[in-house]
């Protein structure tokens, strides 16, 4: 299948170019939208993270105060527990 090149003229070459700016300032303008969203998703992501952090340390002290007997003897257990499985070769 022959193709044939067709001249191209300098009107057609401007709007060609205008309508590549066109089609690069969109491309910028969509990547900075999709910057700030992705940022404030993050930024939610980041503060439901601290809160769901601080209510699990409240919880964890909560629980150390009422046994702390059991406390220490489940902290004791679990050092050992890790003790033993990183000593082993």
């Amino acid at each position: 299948m022959a193709t044939t090149a067709t001249p191209e003229t300098p009107e057609a070459t401007a709007r060609l170019r205008e309508q590549a700016h066109t089609v690069k300032d969109d491309l910028r303008e969509l990547g900075k939208i999709a910057k700030e969203t992705a940022k404030e998703t993050a930024g939610h992501y980041v503060d439901g993270s601290k809160h769901k952090y601080d209510e699990i340390e409240d919880q964890v002290v909560t629980y150390i105060r009422e046994k702390p007997m059991k406390s220490v003897l489940i902290a004791a257990g679990a050092g050992l527990l890790l003790g033993y499985l990183f000593s082993r070769r």
